[in-house]
């Protein structure tokens, strides 16, 4: 074989291998999506790197191959290694990949709805404490009116107990003032009846020593 076909099939099969280790590669960056999920705009900014890369080494591939002298078959080398690859184990990648994707959305989605029933259970549990911390205000508030109705009302009762004393007091002083003016009245009719004797008796003597 001449050295022109040998150099010329090390290319192809140097540009079959580069194709599939770019294919490989953007198959990492596949996997890098599905793991860590990302907007549109760092997607455009990836894929933007990844063919700017691609052609990057194509260039190098012709360059340190051929001295960059652009031969066809070496692009398409390129374009059969990626499309070799992509139609056989890319796929199989792709299917794993769409399990692992399907696998973390519904952990995911799990996950979710687990943090949301443990939101609610602590929403419920923190609605529950401010239930009884109302309820043991509204029972200390209860309690202490209660305790300030009680205290009125011995307050009232001592008010009217010594309203009470003080009415009975005052009875029983207007009582003894009504006797204490009987026995002076009594006194001084009794002493008006004793002058009035004094007087009939005098009276009396005067009619004697006359006659």
């Amino acid at each position: 074989m001449s050295m022109t076909i040998r150099y010329e099939l090390q290319l192809l099969a140097a540009s079959l291998t580069v194709g599939i280790c770019l294919m490989m590669v953007y198959d990492g960056l596949r996997l890098f999506r599905t793991l860590i999920p990302h907007g549109n705009f760092w997607t455009g900014i990836e894929d933007a790197v990844y063919w700017a890369g691609s052609s990057i080494t194509t260039f190098l591939l012709l360059f340190g191959q051929n001295d960059g002298i652009l031969r066809w078959y070496a692009i398409f080398g390129v374009l059969m290694g990626m499309l070799v690859y992509n139609l056989t184990v890319s796929r199989i990648l792709l299917r794993l990949l769409k399990k692992v994707e399907k696998y973390l959305t519904i952990r995911k989605i799990k996950r979710q709805k687990i943090r949301q029933k443990q939101l609610e259970e602590e929403e419920k549990q923190r609605l529950l404490r401010e239930q009884k911390q109302k309820e043991k205000k509204e029972q200390k508030l209860r309690l202490r009116e209660e305790k300030q109705r009680h205290r009125e009302e011995k307050q009232k009762e001592k008010r009217e107990e010594k309203q009470r004393l003080w009415q009975e007091k005052e009875a029983k002083r207007q009582i003894l003032l009504k006797e204490k003016e009987e026995q002076e009245l009594r006194r001084s009719r009794k002493a008006e009846e004793e002058r009035d004797a004094g007087k009939r008796k005098n009276e009396k003597k005067k009619e004697r020593k006359s006659e």
